[in-house]
């Protein structure tokens, strides 16, 4: 069912924002066709149906259409009364919008049923049974009997009229809205489409947020996981927002705006749709915000008409305000920073802290003291204020302890408790390390030298860390304190690739020092076999392969080669195998290779992987007779 425009004989060149037949919440911006009356605020049922009927609903059905787009439903009234036009005994009314299984899709403006509901709907005809519910309010009236939960979205009850809620909205957790821009709008245009959702989000009673994404070349509609502003063709609407969600939580939005139809502009220009002017409108039904249509209403956002050249809803009305807040309500002062850490340096304290996730997050300021940690943000001396998360603050003195309290806050100057930490400045240490060697072979050892600066009388003890990785370390153990040397020394055997660094905790005077870290690679141990010295032609041979440490399951490869004379080789052939069991600390592989030529061979066999460097070694020669 498309949408359609309703022709009176008031307020000349106005358009109305209603809801589209396709996925859509909200509005769809409807033109009178050329040289008509134009639309106005209200729109006559009555006027517009073809058949006007009494009735008793015997039955609904949603499903697919056949593009699998749309879910539509189709509802079967049995005709009590004929009170305009000629009807048969039964109508079947055809709607975009409702559920298959969890999943469904809203149309604002689109009545709903339930069965054996009295209802009278005005309709017209797409055929000699089925017909489409006329657009506007009133086209659907409930006579007696169920009424369907969700018959009108947007219409409970509430204490002032400025705003429409659906019932639908984002959870928090999906805060905030990513969005997209499609690349076939202008850097200007999407700089627009931008300031539109702003203009949402800047609202300080709100929680709401938006995130902009980038540029796309995805359009829309289309339930995908990403949520689109892009032109097309709406079939007659301005702009169109979609959405489809689960249980009252919204999933997917996209927003069509119509540059084949109409005319745009980003300045207000007369003759021309402005497009802050209607983006800012469609944005608020991906809040999930309603339309008003009544006549207190006429200067908000959310009001269901627009004009050429308007800007009026560039800007929020308090009934847009108050509908924002009632969705998506300001939560109060942030939660506090979390893994709020002091770490004392040189006459200096670096502090790292993570932000609130809070969708109104603006900042934290930080204050320090001696003595007791700060009990608000107004009990010592402000050092930071700022959205970032790491600050170093220097020029302090050594060997006095420094206390520090983080204050989250929100946009609407809301703080939160406060987290604190402390640190006592002391002197520098430095520890320089290095390995004996950067490579060896699996079984062989090497060691790992060290130097702490300034030194000290005895010497502290000083451990080596390792890590498989080069991120989450170990101690190891004590390195052993040569004096005739002035360097500390550990004799370590890595079986795979391995980090070391040196670590001192520190003293009374000094902080603790990390050398910087050191990689040392693991070849594999390697050998191999070959079964016979020589074979016939046309013959085979089986060659072995060893790999130390043991790696089972895992593929070696085996190449073999032909002796050209003078010192050459040529390659001639690859096969792998898998390792499997051989001994407890070694895993074998083997092939069976016939050679194709007679003369000298030899096999070379390999294995490496992400922990060990590849090695290699080659069988002695044999001959092929």
């Amino acid at each position: 069912m498309g949408c359609r425009a309703a022709i009176i004989e008031t307020e000349p060149r106005r358009t109305r924002l209603v809801a589209t037949a396709l996925l859509a919440l909200g509005v769809a911006l409807l033109v009178a066709p050329a040289g008509a009356e134009a639309i106005g605020p209200k729109v006559d049922v009555n006027r517009r149906a073809d058949v006007v009927v009494r009735g008793k609903v015997v039955s609904t059905k949603s499903a697919w259409d056949r593009d699998h787009r749309l879910i539509i439903t189709y509802t079967r009234v049995r005709v009590t009364k004929e009170l305009k036009g000629d009807s048969p005994g039964y109508v079947t009314i055809r709607e975009p919008g409702g559920k298959v299984g969890a999943l469904r899709l809203t149309v604002s403006d689109q009545p709903r049923f339930a069965p054996s509901e009295e209802v009278q709907v005005n309709l017209e005809r797409t055929d000699a049974a089925t017909f489409d519910v006329v657009d506007g309010p009133g086209a659907k009236l409930h006579l007696g009997g169920p009424t369907p939960a969700d018959a009108t979205p947007g219409s409970e009850a509430r204490s002032d009229p400025g705003y429409s809620l659906t019932g639908t909205e984002w959870q928090s957790s999906d805060l905030p809205m990513p969005y997209w821009i499609n690349t076939s709008f202008t850097s200007t245009e999407r700089s627009v489409l931008q300031t539109a959702f702003d203009t949402w989000e800047n609202d300080p009673n709100s929680s709401m947020d938006f995130e902009y994404q980038g540029t796309t070349s995805r359009g829309g509609p289309s339930y995908d996981g990403y949520n689109v502003m892009t032109k097309g063709s709406t079939g007659g609407s301005i702009a169109t927002t979609y959405y489809w969600s689960i249980g009252g939580r919204m999933l997917d939005v996209d927003i069509v705006y119509d540059y084949y139809a109409w005319p745009w502009s980003t300045s207000g220009e007369s003759g021309r749709f402005d497009l802050l002017n209607i983006a800012t409108h469609e944005n608020g039904h991906t809040l999930v915000l309603g339309d008003l249509y009544n006549a207190a209403n006429t200067e908000q956002t959310m009001y269901g008409y627009a004009s050429y050249g308007e800007t009026k809803k560039r800007t929020l009305h308090w009934g847009d305000l108050a509908g924002i807040a009632a969705i998506y309500p300001d939560a109060g002062p942030p939660s506090n920073v979390s893994s709020f850490v002091a770490t004392p340096g040189d006459q200096s304290v670096k502090l790292t802290w993570r932000n609130p996730s809070a969708a109104d997050f603006a900042g934290v300021l930080i204050v320090r003291k001696t003595g007791s940690a700060p009990v608000s943000r107004y009990d010592g001396t402000q050092v930071y204020d700022g959205a970032g998360t790491s600050f170093t603050n220097t020029g302090l003195a050594n060997f006095t302890t420094y206390y520090y309290s983080a204050y989250a806050y929100d946009d609407d100057g809301n703080y939160a408790s406060g987290s604190t930490a402390s640190a006592t400045p002391k002197l520098e240490s430095s520890l320089a390390s290095y390995v004996s060697r950067s490579t060896i072979t699996w079984g062989q050892s090497l060691q790992v030298n060290s130097s702490l600066t300034p030194e000290h009388s005895p010497a502290p003890v000083v451990n080596v860390q390792h890590s498989s990785n080069g991120s989450t370390w170990a101690t190891l153990a004590a390195m052993r304190w040569d004096e005739s040397s002035g360097a500390y020394q550990m004799t370590v055997s890595p079986t795979s690739r391995t980090y070391y660094r040196a670590s001192w905790s520190g003293d009374s005077d000094h902080l603790g020092a990390l050398s910087s870290r050191m990689a040392v690679s693991v070849r594999p141990k390697v050998l191999v076999a070959r079964s016979s010295r020589a074979i016939r032609y046309r013959g085979s041979i089986l060659v072995s392969g060893y790999v130390y440490p043991r790696h089972d399951g895992r593929l070696a490869g085996f190449y073999f080669y032909k002796y050209l004379g003078g010192g050459r080789w040529q390659y001639r052939a690859y096969r792998s195998a898998r390792l499997a069991y051989n001994t407890s600390t070694r895993s074998r592989a083997a092939v069976r290779y016939r050679p194709n030529s007679r003369g000298t061979w030899r096999a070379r066999f390999r294995f490496g992987d992400a922990d060990h460097v590849a090695a290699d070694a080659y069988t002695a020669t044999f001959r092929v007779r």
